[in-house]
């Protein structure tokens, strides 16, 4: 989504089927549906995995994983969107909305924001956001965010490097072109 950083990722796919350790988890079936209709754009996937394993302790039960995102092109280069995540295994379930916005005016400057809650059993709800600008003329791209994840925000379908904390980042990526 953002040209920011990676410092967030709402959603990883390759986290469906493989347990918390990488072992391989057997997915039952499920059910992925995008489409575009003039400037808005739908996706819904829906995945059920069978019992996870675990050597010398007993198995967790299923898992079902659901995500839908609905987004809309602004202007030429702009867009934005809301999305709903859900895991659930068992009696413990994550669920996280949020919205997302990038503002292009032109080819060579982009804003871009990104806001998230999170509600998972047995933990207080939490929240995470990130915002961004990207300056890139041609030659040399300019690069600063600022991440910020909220100490009991949870994100069972994602990437987040750790709780708790505020991350800025900048960066400067010359281009060097030979005649």
């Amino acid at each position: 989504f953002t040209p920011s950083n990676n410092n967030l990722v709402p959603f990883f796919s390759r986290t469906i089927g493989l347990s918390d350790t990488g072992t391989p988890v057997p997915i039952v079936g499920g059910l992925r549906l995008t489409g575009r209709v003039g400037r808005s754009s739908l996706g819904v996937l829906n995945m059920q995995t069978e019992e996870e394993e675990r050597s010398g302790l007993a198995p967790l039960p299923s898992a079902n994983f659901t995500v839908m995102r609905y987004n809309r092109n602004l202007l030429s280069q702009s867009s934005a969107g809301v999305f709903f995540m859900n895991k659930e295994r068992g009696d413990i379930a994550n669920r996280l909305i949020g919205s997302e916005v990038r503002f292009s005016p032109s080819r060579s400057f982009t804003v871009d924001g990104l806001v998230m809650a999170s509600e998972k059993t047995g933990f207080d709800t939490g929240s995470a956001w990130r915002t961004g600008v990207q300056y890139d003329p041609g030659l040399t791209s300019y690069v600063v965010s600022y991440t910020s994840l909220g100490q009991t925000f949870k994100d069972d379908l994602g990437f987040i490097p750790r709780e708790g904390v505020d991350i800025l980042s900048g960066g400067v990526l010359p281009r060097i072109r030979p005649k």
